[in-house]
């Protein structure tokens, strides 16, 4: 892995980093949503956007005062910003990326037929010598039978997840590289692959 392990193993740095991650897709999943002819009309209502009115309302809605306008002002920044829409679908995990994800599994069957196989894999941190070799564990001993008994196995997995997430990486690419690519199935002409969360 690395040479230091000091974020991998700290209890708040992945969070911390995961947040960060997903207000950014968040932010960059805003888009406005307007018809083609009427584009033109909407970026030019932006542009002429009163930013006192739209400070006063955020400054409003952040005490949790009402945010009608009071103004005419406001009440345009109010229906231009109707015109804006935050879309999950960036975000990890939200039911819209899984809607998402359906759409294109659905689409990827109309296209090319029902699949033929359905492949899940349960992965087992605890007992799995990659993992443990990743995590510090000498993979020779693991592999000649030498236990460095449970209570350590669980320790070493739960204090450093970033190598349990590198060692389930390794298992997929290399199940997708010898199944598809190298076409112990066969020739494959589409998969499709997923983490439940």
């Amino acid at each position: 892995l690395y040479g230091s392990r000091t974020f991998q193993e700290d209890e708040t740095f992945l969070y911390l980093v995961f947040s960060l991650v997903q207000i950014q897709k968040v932010c960059y999943g805003v888009r406005p949503i307007v018809t083609e002819e009427s584009f033109d009309k909407f970026a030019t209502d932006l542009e002429s956007l009163d930013m006192t009115a739209v400070n006063e309302l955020i400054r409003r809605f952040e005490i949790g005062a009402e945010t009608h306008p009071t103004n005419e002002e406001e009440e345009f920044a109010i229906q231009v910003a109707n015109k804006i829409h935050a879309s999950r679908g960036l975000v990890i995990g939200s039911n819209h990326e899984k809607n998402r994800q359906k759409v294109e599994l659905f689409s990827a069957t109309r296209w090319l037929g029902t699949p033929s196989w359905f492949l899940t894999i349960t992965f087992s941190d605890l007992n799995n010598p990659i993992t443990l070799s990743y995590l510090g564990f000498d993979y020779e001993l693991l592999m000649s039978g030498i236990d460095p008994g449970f209570t350590a196995r669980i320790a070493a997995v739960y204090g450093n997840p970033v190598a349990s997430e590198r060692a389930f990486d390794f298992l997929v690419k290399n199940l997708i590289k010898f199944l598809v690519e190298h076409g112990v199935l066969g020739e494959i002409a589409h998969y499709y692959g997923t983490v439940e969360e």
